[in-house]
């Protein structure tokens, strides 16, 4: 029993139902490949944006495992294939993307929406997705575990739980906006219910 505690697992706070399928995001997966364990992480920008490439950074990603294996992926990101919450934060989320899928490539979390440069805006749920290299979890790695008492769960986070960050948002002089994209990569008005309450104990400590 105590082995089986001890094994790496993805947290069920970082999985969302995407299209019926359970997706992982970046936070899941890089939480999941500290617990595997990893000598180091490193990003670096090979294209910064500009007129000519059409607004375009990439990213180039290197991980290198404990056993001293090492992986390199790139992500690529600009204002038009990010969602509409993230268009200001493009650059970082080239970053993001290289860091997701070298991540899966590791651990070998096969992704299941690589086709982010083509996110049909009209889609509904890509509006949940921020970070779009989200993950499809092998079921040998995740387990579904009950979230009716995690502040919400994944339901979305109610009227009650956004006022109250709100407030105490506007009272520390910071957007909530801001810090809902910092910690989760996704609009303030798109969290569930564990991240509003999460979101909320940062705001209590800040």
């Amino acid at each position: 029993m105590d082995t089986y505690k001890k094994l790496p697992k993805i947290k069920d706070s970082g999985i969302s139902k995407i299209k019926g399928k359970d997706i992982a995001s970046y936070e899941a997966k890089l939480d999941f490949a500290h617990q595997v364990g990893i000598k180091s992480l490193e990003v670096k920008i090979t294209q910064f944006p500009a007129k000519g490439n059409g607004q375009t950074c990439i990213c180039d990603a290197r991980l290198e495992t404990d056993d001293g294996k090492v992986f390199a992926d790139i992500g690529d990101a600009n204002p038009n294939n990010v969602p509409q919450g993230c268009v200001d934060n493009f650059i970082r989320m080239a970053s993001t993307r290289a860091k997701a899928r070298v991540l899966s490539d590791a651990f070998n979390i096969r992704s299941v929406m690589e086709e982010d440069s083509h996110t049909p805006q009209n889609d509904l749920a890509w509006g949940q997705i921020i970070d779009v290299d989200f993950t499809d979890v092998p079921s040998a790695i995740f387990k579904s575990l009950p979230a009716a008492h995690d502040g919400g769960g994944s339901k979305p986070a109610s009227d009650k739980q956004l006022g109250l960050i709100a407030k105490m948002a506007k009272n520390q002089s910071v957007s909530p906006e801001d810090v809902a994209i910092k910690m989760f990569h996704k609009p303030f008005n798109q969290l569930k219910g564990s991240e509003a309450s999460t979101m909320i104990k940062h705001l209590m400590i800040k």
